[in-house]
């Protein structure tokens, strides 16, 4: 995973781990284990965490998620 991109991402919406966290029906630090690179996402995370920051192209979410 591109940690410092998705990063980015988050902070471009607006979000916080803490304000993203219920969006994507995940606990703050869960989230935030994730996106340390701590703790693997799910597919199913990957894809609410790009819904919610508006990642449509699907390069960019290969670029995010599957680094």
């Amino acid at each position: 995973m591109n940690k410092p991109k998705l990063r980015g991402k988050i902070a471009e919406n607006g979000y916080s781990i803490r304000s993203l966290a219920p969006v994507v029906n995940m606990a703050a630090a869960t989230l935030s284990r994730s996106v340390n690179g701590d703790r693997d996402l799910t597919v199913a995370e990957a894809a609410a965490l790009s819904r919610a920051l508006h990642i449509d192209d699907m390069a960019e979410r290969a670029e995010i998620f599957l680094v």
